[in-house]
């Protein structure tokens, strides 16, 4: 009994989840470097003297 299906059945299925698996990575992309800049800015904001008349 063969343990591994031959490269034919793998590449259909690789075909068909390509355009899901790269979806998938450019959100997860997306969403680190929206945390890297979100990251930023606050600690841009925490290096800035605070202003006295900011209530």
């Amino acid at each position: 009994m063969p343990l591994y299906a031959h490269f034919g059945h793998w590449y259909v299925s690789m075909i068909y989840a390509a355009p899901a698996l790269l979806l998938a990575g450019a959100l997860w992309f997306s969403t680190l470097r929206q945390r890297r800049r979100e990251a930023a800015k606050r600690a841009k904001r925490a290096k800035r003297p605070a202003d006295p008349t900011d209530r």
